[in-house]
């Protein structure tokens, strides 16, 4: 069982308005089935555990007279192929892909939970468009989000956005406008280079020093040389979001 599937939910068991009685119902009847069954998928393996809970399981004792009294009698799930939907699957697969890029640019970005934030994403028309379309109540419920336009024109599309590209048929961007103080992310970024270049610099120089390829160890010398490549990304890293941040709040300023 997902926890996507679980945090999906939540909206629509939360609500509890006639009018969303039916989707708040068939929401609690999806999550005990699969509770259900994944209980006797694990039975096997943890007997006990999983015996005391599918008894505690809401409507136990009425279930009819095929109710098996144990999970022990009860048979072994299998697979039903007509159940099975690639479309929908696939469907699921996108937004999956359009959540995970607006959640990790609010995270880049620093954004704070109460904050919503509004998204445009540009996805290749056909099934990937069609899925995005279909499913935008799920990507604002787990994105966060204030507002999901999608493929707009690109003149109606603010130059301080946040970017994601996750392949050739989908990216994400994120309106920045107010809620990013640049001046301070840059500080921050600024002193974590100035700690990171020193250190960096110093290994190079060990590196490059006379007898140095003759005196130390293999395994000390691949060592150094992973560091070093690490301390080089990390700066190259910084130096990238930096030269973000001055960017934007270029354009902010304009």
């Amino acid at each position: 069982l997902r926890n996507l599937y679980l945090e999906l939910i939540k909206p629509v068991v939360y609500d509890k308005t006639e009018a969303n009685a039916d989707s708040r119902w068939a929401a609690q009847a999806t999550l005990w089935i699969t509770l259900e069954a994944g209980l006797r998928l694990l039975h096997p393996m943890m007997p006990f555990v999983t015996e005391e809970l599918w008894q505690r399981l809401p409507g136990r004792g009425s279930l009819g007279a095929n109710e098996p009294e144990t999970i022990m009698i009860a048979p072994f799930p299998v697979c039903v192929e007509k159940y099975k939907n690639a479309a929908c699957e696939s469907s699921m697969d996108v937004t999956t892909k359009a959540i995970d890029a607006c959640r990790s640019l609010r995270s880049s970005y620093h954004i704070a939970n109460k904050v919503a934030t509004r998204f445009y994403i540009k996805a290749q028309a056909g099934a990937v468009a069609d899925a995005i379309k279909a499913q935008t109540d799920d990507i604002k419920t787990l994105g966060n989000a204030s507002a999901v336009d999608i493929n707009l024109d690109p003149k109606d599309v603010p130059e301080s956005v946040g970017i994601v590209v996750k392949d050739e048929t989908l990216t994400v961007m994120m309106d920045l406008t107010g809620l990013v103080d640049f001046a301070a992310e840059i500080k921050k970024l600024d002193k974590t280079l100035s700690k990171t270049l020193p250190v960096m610099q110093t290994l190079e120089k060990k590196i490059s020093a006379p007898g140095y390829a003759e005196k130390v160890k293999p395994e000390f010398k691949a060592q150094n040389a992973e560091k070093l490549e690490g301390l080089k990304k990390k700066v190259a890293d910084l130096e990238e979001a930096i030269a973000n941040y001055q960017r934007l709040a270029a354009l902010e300023k304009n």
